[in-house]
């Protein structure tokens, strides 16, 4: 089960990550950054206030090659920057599709954890039985 689990978030990340890239249209690419270097991109875009900086925190933050993706704060940035009514059509779009997948990432770990915990308690009492 938790091979099964890992390659649906696995194709999950790769289909976030590549079907629409990850270039902002203010010209961020963030392709080229190594794993050591989320961090402190993060910090550099939080300090942005421009129409499209929530949009680029929420790649950062759920990008593949962030070493640790935070898909919560994701879904708060992608959510953010649709509040703001941004005027980019292509963009706009590009964020509602990551936004679905990013909740459909999320809720399937909660469900992965949860039927964890139900194959535990099942196993427990197997053995209860026994």
């Amino acid at each position: 089960m938790k091979k099964k689990a890992a390659i649906i978030t696995a194709l999950l990340m790769i289909i976030l990550s590549t079907t629409y890239g990850c270039t902002a249209t203010s010209g961020s690419n963030y392709n080229t950054l190594k794993a050591t270097d989320f961090k402190a991109q993060i910090a550099k875009e939080r300090s942005e206030k421009d129409s499209t900086h929530h949009y680029r925190l929420a790649v950062l933050y759920s990008h593949y090659n962030n070493t640790r993706p935070d898909f919560k704060a994701a879904i708060s940035e992608f959510k953010k920057f649709l509040k703001s009514k941004p005027n980019k059509g292509k963009l706009v779009e590009e964020a509602r599709y990551k936004l679905d997948l990013l909740i459909r990432i999320v809720g399937n770990k909660e469900t992965i954890r949860k039927l964890k915990d139900l194959d535990m308690t099942i196993e427990k009492r197997r053995k209860d039985t026994l």
